[in-house]
């Protein structure tokens, strides 16, 4: 039934919960410690299903998180591919008075390859197109606007965008054409300004 829900506490920090003052280091060498909320109607995979995503007391090497996020599943495509639209309107708090960050946006998740394979173990060979939009400001205060103009592809099994272009606006200055490739999986990106194309290394 789509109108019932569960919840999900994803705790963080060898005191738990959302007092918690120590943090936990994780498989992915961040510190965390507070708790995630999730609010599910259904699987991941469950058609119309909707994940309501929130944060109590959250911090990710001592920068704080605030806001929620919504994960609808919205069935399969022409294609046959699952799409996922997503929502997130968020604040990250930066540690040592660093300053504040907000960041909004609203974008499409087309589950391309993986989605036949179940089970822990068998994650690395998704692969998903992302695509939409994103607005906000930074820490000195400065608004910005992205737009992905190529749809961005995340395997997985890469740390990395294998391939996609996104324009970013800076409030004031001129747009940065951000383009990660033709589909390696590397560290390596182009940023255009004016005309002028740059390579950069994303770690």
């Amino acid at each position: 039934d789509s109108t019932n829900s569960d919840t999900l506490l994803i705790s963080f920090g060898s005191n738990g919960g959302t007092n918690s003052t120590v943090n936990c280091l994780c498989a992915d060498g961040r510190l965390r410690r507070g708790i995630i909320t999730v609010i599910y109607t259904g699987k991941y995979r469950d058609s119309l299903s909707t994940h309501n995503i929130s944060f109590s007391n959250y911090f990710v090497n001592n920068n704080q998180l605030i806001g929620s996020k919504t994960v609808t599943n919205k069935g399969r495509n022409s294609a046959g591919h699952p799409v996922f639209e997503i929502t997130v309107n968020g604040t990250l708090l930066l540690a040592n008075s660093g300053g504040t960050v907000t960041w909004n946006s609203n974008r499409t998740r087309e589950w391309t390859a993986g989605y036949t394979t179940f089970g822990p173990g068998n994650w690395n060979d998704d692969v998903y197109l992302i695509r939409g939009t994103a607005s906000g400001t930074n820490a000195a205060g400065n608004s910005f606007n992205a737009t992905i103009i190529n749809p961005l592809e995340r395997a997985i099994g890469c740390r990395w965008f294998r391939k996609g272009t996104v324009e970013f606006t800076p409030s004031g200055k001129a747009t940065r054409t951000i383009d990660y490739g033709t589909g390696n999986c590397d560290d390596i990106a182009t940023v255009t300004i004016n005309g002028i194309t740059h390579t950069i290394n994303l770690n």
